[in-house]
């Protein structure tokens, strides 16, 4: 099912389940104002496509938001090289890992050297980030990136 606006706009869907009360809908289990939605349609439509979320813009008009990209919880080592040599990151890993002290210096250049793929929350990936100069939201890109290659 989608939600629509009253001239047919889609706003946001498809979702398996919309349940209508007084002063909300609730779409998957998320809570929707009345009062945010305005007048709206619930129609059955079994299109493909991310959910939305919306906002209304400074005319008073319904701008749909698509959500943000979900960050990949694996790539391969190839899409994550990739993905660091176009973030200019790729020549500070090996510096990165040298700076390590032993035991994680040797555990982290077998992960480097010998791994088919990364995980988003291997803590191989939580370590080198500091050193690299980036933020956990910047290792998500960089993840978001690499799963694109």
């Amino acid at each position: 099912m989608i939600v629509v606006t009253k001239s047919g706009e889609r706003l946001y869907g498809p979702f398996a389940e919309v349940v209508e009360t007084a002063l909300h809908l609730m779409c998957n289990g998320a809570t929707l104002p009345r009062n945010v939605i305005g007048s709206h349609t619930i129609r059955q439509d079994d299109t493909p496509g991310p959910a939305h979320l919306f906002r209304i813009n400074a005319s008073g008009d319904y701008e749909a938001i698509p959500q943000p990209q979900p960050v990949p919880a694996e790539v391969t080592m190839r899409q994550a090289r990739l993905a660091l040599l176009e973030a200019g990151k790729l020549g500070a890993v090996a510096s990165a890992i040298a700076a390590l002290s032993s035991p994680a210096k040797e555990a982290a250049g077998i992960e480097w050297e010998y791994s088919n793929s990364v995980q988003r929350r291997n803590g191989f990936v939580e370590q080198l980030a500091p050193a690299l100069g980036m933020t956990g939201a910047d290792i998500d890109a960089l993840f978001i990136l690499a799963a694109t290659k």
